[in-house]
Order: structure tokens, then C-alpha cells, then sequence
């Protein structure tokens, strides 16, 4: 199997002009830090200290928990004797949340207001035996928009294979049989024939890594997601509602999943279903002074009970490392893959022995370095890289059996050509060689102050992303087997899309009131694109009021874009072949066709497809009791479709003339401009011309 291919991502990027929007936008970003910087600077980093153990039900201490202020405000991660230390703490009252592989969140409010030396911290074990364990998907608390979460015991309770299942699990969810056979996507708030297809606009993330769907060439379908193991899952949040700035190329929802992270023993799980088996173990162990997480899936679904010659098998394998250097520099690298695919032949005792293999191999190595400076300018930055190669090559083996001389055009221009002829029986092997190769990288900052009552939490950040595909394309093996109406297609033809992406959000809270606006611009750069439309703007805004103890009100509103793909860049050439003479010959029979090749037609007014969500929510809670009340219009506009236009022409029709003799084997030339043709029996001969039936007239179809 060929992982890496030879091709660079920055292939395709367009010209100077756009290079220097480019530098611009980078420029533009320096600028507003400096600023930052400046104003930040007279605000001093007086604060706090906050000390405190992390420890088990059962008094030992927890190594290896994540302790944070407010969405990483500030954060820790406890030593071996489980205890932490956040210094530079401003005077305020903080969410604190401290997190573990293996136990349950610890959610508390702390009021800081002076040096906290002996915060005690006790951590539940994870278990299906608790008496409050959430085997649902739950709304959380601190989003503004509307956000599920689901912990690692739903998923257990529900027994997932694959990603797609957990839609079962939210609201108004389904359950339905596992199916691995066929093709998951996600789709959140999409519902029947939804334009612009849902699926399509629905983001997957697996640990910051974006799951790649716009440089495939079969159409709008969205994410498969089959691939992606789901025993080494943490958790999952399901975003509905108006995203942040922070996140783009989406329109409907966003799905964000996280894996194991932290030490653990070793866990085997087993599960069997009528059609699906599987097996997977992963171990958490400390390699240095860092934590390695190991883990393998295998999966095999077979398609019928009483057949298994057509199943799917994942290979699944994931190894994460994450280590903190001198308590301020977390590391966060890894390798998530798959090798597997679906294979689907005929009964051994059947004659024909056809066979389809499909490919779905995936590896996504990814890297995120966080550093905490606390600082009165900058409180974080972060900087990750990651590369998405997705390849989905499949093969047919198929049986073709005619009872006459069938003609095969392969024309790819404008004219009339003598069509090639099959043989009666023959196997054909296509092949369609996708290999997605997406590449991403990003710069995140964010600071959070204190002016008296009002909390004030900024981030801005710099995304560049790059899709591409790097495979063979669409061929036979044997091109003189190829069916009729093959083309070549290789997919290397194709320029990389790249799209930089500027945001910034702020994020104000004060007393019983939040509100958080942001402003996301994007470019993207196609090239030899005629397009006029490739700079965006997306605002987004949320809000939420505390009316009363536990009730709160809750709205937002927001535009969100999404990138085209390749299948409405670069749509298929296809063509239109018509027989003008056709004859018998001896044990035979010959054809000439006129080839019309469809017109592509690249619209300079198409622009990216966007969707105007708005959502207005309540939200109540009280002695164990929780009612969310949630409306929402999602309005799409610019829906991508392919429109279809239709020009006149005209061609020739042929005949044999009367009286003339048909040569056992015939020597046949046409003239491709006009389709008259010529006819001899040998060398020697004269070439006779045929007659001209009719001059017909139709219709040639071109997509835009």
C-alpha cells in the first residue's frame, strides 16, 4: 500500500496577487497582538495562588489530571503525588474543572479571592454502577449555543460500532440495527431531502483533526465515518447550535471527538452481534514523563447472515503521547489510522466469480503544543499541525457476456470515430483510485482579564487548510476492455484548494449575562479559478441571561460557510456519443459515432454555500431535574447543485449505398469532421464512398 505519495500541498495555490492577500492577512494579525500586547501591558499580572491535591474515592492520589479555570483560562496537571498549582489567579469566581482518564469530571465553582493553599479534590471512578452515570447525550453547561455531550458510559451502554450510531443518543435520535456495509455520515439537524445536503455540511473532528470530504470526487454525501474506531473514544460533543468563530468549512452542526488521553490498565473489550464481531484493547502507560495511549480495534461485518462473501473490516490503531514540560508546555501528538475495507464477491459455487474491493485506509498524524504564559497580554497559545490521507481505491472484477459485437466508444474530442469492439466474454477490471490528501496547520491565542465584576475571555487565531487528492483516478486495467462511454480521469489534474481563515471572538460575562461575538474571514485560493466570490465574512453571535436560580435564557445567531469540494469544483466531463453507421461483416459488425463532449461551464458567480442558523432556548434546572426547551431556524442559501444547459447541433447519418457489396473485412477510414465514410475490401481496391442518409439535429447537454 502506497501511504505517501509524491505530491507537494502547495501545488495549485493561486498567484502573486492572492499571495499577497495572503502576507496581508498574516500582517493584519501581527498588528492586532501588538496592539493587545500594548493595551495588556498597563494591566499588571498581579493574582493568586490556588493549591490543591487531586485524589481517588479511596484516598490514593490521581497522577496525570488536567485542572482548569474556565475553558483552559488556566490549567495544571498533577504530579505523582496528584497535586497541582495555578499561580497568577485574578480575583474572581472560576468554573473548575478537573478531568481524568477513567474517572468522572469534577465540576465546582471556587470563589478566588486570596491564596488557596489545601483545595481537596476526590475523583469518582468511571463505572456503570453509579448511581448518576449519564448514558445519554447531555446539554452542556457551559456552551452558550446548544451543545450535547456524551461521555464514555453512554457509549458503553449503547454499544456502539461505529460513530454514525451515536445518533441515537441525542434528541428526537433513532436506534437502528449496526451496519458497516454501507457508507455512515452524521448529520445534525437534517432531516429528509434538507438542501445543500446536511450530511455534506456536517464537520467531524477526531482530536483537532478534520475528517476530509471536499476532495472526493462521488458527490455530496458528507463524511464516511466507518472507519473511525470507536473503543478508544472519551467523548463526544455534538454541536447544533451557532458555532464559535473559531470553526469553519460547516453548515449544519459539528461533531468534535476525543480520545483516551491519560494512564490506564490494559482493557479488552469483546462484542458480538449476528452480523458484527469485534475486539479491541488499548493500554495507558507512562513513557518518561509523558503518557503513551495505545490502542487496536478489529471489526468485521458481514452483510447477510447466510452469506459471508461480502463484509467490511476495520483495522483500527491509534498511539497518543502527551506530556507537560516545566508545567507550563503541554505536548498532545499522535497517529490515528485505519486498514481495512469492504470486500464483496459472488458464492464460490456460482460460475461468474465477480468481486468488488474497496480500500479505506486512513492515517491522520497530528500535533498540538499549548503554552501557558499568563501573562497581562497573552494567556495561551496554541499551535497545531495536522495531515488527513484518506485512500478509498476500489476495484471491480466484473463477467461480460454478449451475444454480438459490441462497440465500445472511448472518444474523448469533438467528431466522428469508428467505435473499438468488445470481445463476446471477457472480464474487465475498473478501478477508481481516490487518495484524499489534506493538509492543515493553525496559530491560536487567547487571554482572559478581570475589570471588576466583568470577565473578559478573548481568542483570535490564523487556520490555513489545504485538500487535495493525489490518486490515479478513474482506468481499467486492460484499457481495451474498457466499456463503452469510458474516459480516462485522472485525479492528479486536479489543483489544490486552499483556504486561510482569520477570526476573532470575544467572550463577556457579567453577573447573570454572557454574551460572545466573533467575526470569521476567510480566502480561498483555487487555481486558474474564474470565480469572483472567494472572500467570506461569517459573524456569529451567542448569549445567555440568568432570569431566576436555575432558569436561564438563551439565543444566537450566526452565519456558517461551506467549502464547495471537488465534485462541484471540478465536475465530470461527460460526453455524448451517437451512432451514424453501423454494418455487418462477415462474423461481425463495425460502428462510427459522432462524439459530442458536454460543455463545462465554470460559473464566476458561484459562490460558497451558507447557512443562517438562529436559535433561541430555555433551559431549567432544579433538585435533579433538567428541561431544555430549544427553536431554531436553519435557512441554507446558495445550495450547491449542478444546473444542466442545452445548445443545438447537427451531424451526418450514413447508409450503405445500394447494390454494394459488404467485404468480409472491410477497410474503413471516416473523415472526422464532417462523418462521411469510405469502404474497401483490400489494398488494391478503391475506397467507395457511403451514402448520406440524413444531416439530424438535437441537443448537447453542458453542466454548470
Amino acid at each position: 500500500m502506497e501511504m505517501w505519495p509524491g505530491i507537494s500541498p502547495f501545488m495549485g495555490i493561486a498567484g502573486a496577487g492572492d499571495f499577497r492577500y495572503l502576507c496581508n492577512m498574516k500582517r493584519r494579525l501581527v498588528i492586532v497582538m501588538g496592539l493587545l500586547a500594548l493595551s495588556g501591558g498597563t494591566l499588571g499580572a498581579e493574582g493568586f495562588r490556588v493549591r490543591g491535591r487531586v485524589k481517588a474515592a479511596a484516598g490514593t492520589p490521581v497522577p496525570g489530571a488536567v485542572v482548569q479555570l474556565d475553558e483552559q483560562y488556566l490549567w495544571a496537571v498533577t504530579d505523582a503525588e496528584g497535586r497541582f498549582v495555578l499561580d497568577e489567579v485574578q480575583q474572581s469566581t472560576y468554573q473548575l474543572e478537573t478531568a481524568c482518564l477513567g474517572y468522572v469530571t469534577d465540576f465546582r465553582k471556587i470563589l478566588v479571592n486570596k491564596d488557596i493553599e489545601q483545595l481537596e479534590i476526590t475523583l469518582q471512578v468511571q463505572s456503570l454502577a453509579l448511581r448518576e452515570v449519564v448514558v445519554t447525550a447531555e446539554l452542556s453547561k457551559e456552551n452558550l449555543n446548544t451543545t450535547q455531550q456524551i461521555g464514555r458510559t453512554a457509549l458503553d451502554h449503547l454499544q456502539v460500532s461505529g460513530l454514525s450510531n451515536i445518533a441515537a443518543l441525542l434528541p428526537g435520535g433513532k436506534t437502528v440495527n449496526p451496519d458497516l456495509t454501507v457508507s455512515a455520515q452524521l448529520s445534525v439537524r437534517g432531516g429528509g431531502n434538507t438542501a445543500g445536503n446536511a450530511a455534506f455540511a456536517t464537520a467531524v473532528e477526531v482530536d483537532g483533526v478534520r475528517m476530509g470530504d471536499n476532495a472526493g470526487f462521488g458527490g455530496l454525501s458528507g463524511t464516511d465515518t466507518r472507519s473511525l474506531q470507536v473503543e478508544n473514544i472519551e467523548s463526544v460533543e455534538v454541536i447544533s447550535g451557532v458555532p464559535s468563530a473559531e470553526y469553519g468549512d460547516l453548515g449544519s452542526g459539528m461533531v468534535r471527538v476525543t480520545t483516551r488521553k491519560g494512564r490506564t490498565p490494559v482493557m479488552a473489550t469483546f462484542s458480538i452481534n449476528p452480523r458484527t464481531y469485534d475486539v479491541s484493547v488499548s493500554k495507558g502507560v507512562e513513557v518518561g514523563h509523558g503518557i503513551l495511549n495505545l490502542s487496536g480495534q478489529w471489526t468485521r461485518a458481514t452483510q447477510k447472515l447466510t452469506s459471508p462473501y461480502t463484509s467490511y473490516t476495520r483495522r483500527g490503531f491509534t498511539a497518543e503521547y502527551s506530556r507537560t514540560f516545566r508545567k507550563v508546555l503541554r505536548l498532545e501528538a499522535g497517529l490515528t489510522g485505519n486498514i481495512g475495507g469492504m470486500d464483496s464477491r459472488d458464492d464460490p459455487d456460482t460460475y461468474s466469480d465477480q468481486y468488488t474491493r474497496a480500500r479505506d485506509n486512513l492515517l491522520t498524524p497530528h500535533a498540538r503544543m499549548t503554552w501557558l504564559l499568563n501573562r497581562p497580554w497573552v494567556t495561551n497559545l496554541t499551535l497545531e499541525a495536522s495531515m488527513y490521507y484518506h485512500d478509498n481505491r476500489s476495484h471491480e472484477h466484473l463477467y461480460n457476456s454478449y451475444g454480438s459485437s459490441q462497440p465500445a466508444v472511448h472518444a474523448e474530442t469533438e467528431g466522428y470515430w469508428l467505435a473499438a469492439a468488445l470481445p463476446p466474454t471477457f472480464y474487465a477490471d475498473r478501478i477508481a483510485d481516490s487518495r484524499e490528501l489534506d493538509w492543515a496547520a493553525s496559530l491560536k491565542y487567547g487571554w482572559m482579564r478581570h475589570f471588576g465584576p466583568v470577565k473578559s475571555t478573548l481568542k483570535a487565531g490564523l487556520q490555513w487548510k489545504a485538500d487535495g487528492n493525489v490518486g490515479r483516478g478513474e482506468y481499467y486495467e486492460d484499457p481495451s476492455l474498457a466499456a463503452d462511454g469510458y474516459r480516462p480521469r485522472p485525479y492528479t489534474d486536479y489543483p489544490y484548494m486552499h483556504n486561510l481563515a482569520l477570526y476573532a471572538e470575544e467572550k463577556v460575562a457579567w453577573r447573570r449575562l454572557e454574551v460572545s461575538a466573533g467575526l470569521r474571514g476567510e480566502r480561498t485560493f483555487v487555481r486558474d479559478a474564474a470565480y469572483d466570490h472567494l472572500q467570506t465574512l461569517s459573524p456569529r453571535l451567542n448569549a445567555r441571561l440568568g432570569l431566576l436560580e436555575g432558569l436561564s435564557l438563551r439565543g444566537g445567531w450566526g452565519i456558517t460557510r461551506k467549502l464547495p469540494g471537488f465534485y462541484v469544483l471540478y465536475p465530470k466531463q461527460e460526453y455524448r456519443d451517437i451512432q451514424t453507421f453501423g454494418f455487418s461483416h462477415g462474423s461481425g459488425a463495425s460502428y462510427v459515432y459522432y462524439t459530442q463532449p458536454y460543455t463545462l461551464t465554470r460559473n464566476p458567480d458561484l459562490r460558497w454555500q451558507s447557512n443562517r442558523n438562529a436559535e433561541i432556548g430555555l433551559d431549567w434546572e432544579r433538585r435533579g431535574w433538567k428541561v431544555s426547551l430549544a427553536g431554531f431556524r436553519n435557512i441554507t442559501k446558495d445550495p450547491y447543485t449542478l444546473a444542466t444547459l442545452y445548445t443545438p447541433f447537427s451531424y451526418t447519418v450514413m447508409q450503405v449505398p445500394d447494390g454494394y457489396v459488404m467485404p468480409a473485412d472491410p477497410q474503413v477510414v471516416t473523415d472526422h469532421q464532417t462523418g462521411m465514410v469510405w469502404m474497401r475490401g483490400a489494398d488494391e481496391e478503391y475506397y467507395t464512398p457511403m451514402d448520406v442518409l440524413v444531416e439530424d439535429r438535437t441537443f448537447a447537454a453542458g453542466r454548470m
